[in-house]
């Protein structure tokens, strides 16, 4: 292995990482309440499409924190 990929390859500081994690929690936290409102208020299904927005921000960057890019 050549010591240029030995390197760690991060371009985010542990503030970025942390700000990123928040992130995700806080999306994750979105859609677990906005799943919540729309079983109590029982809509319809076309409604739960919505919930995939804020689950995508929270697993992408879950990500994007782990991996430090």
């Amino acid at each position: 292995m050549t010591p240029f990929l030995s390197k760690s390859l991060s371009n985010i500081g542990a503030r970025a990482c942390r700000k990123r994690e928040l992130v995700s929690l806080a999306a994750f936290v979105t859609t677990i309440f906005v799943f919540l409102a729309l079983k109590v208020y029982d809509v319809s299904r076309g409604w739960y499409i919505a919930l995939f927005l804020s689950a995508f921000v929270a697993v992408l960057a879950l990500l994007q924190a782990r991996e430090k890019t």
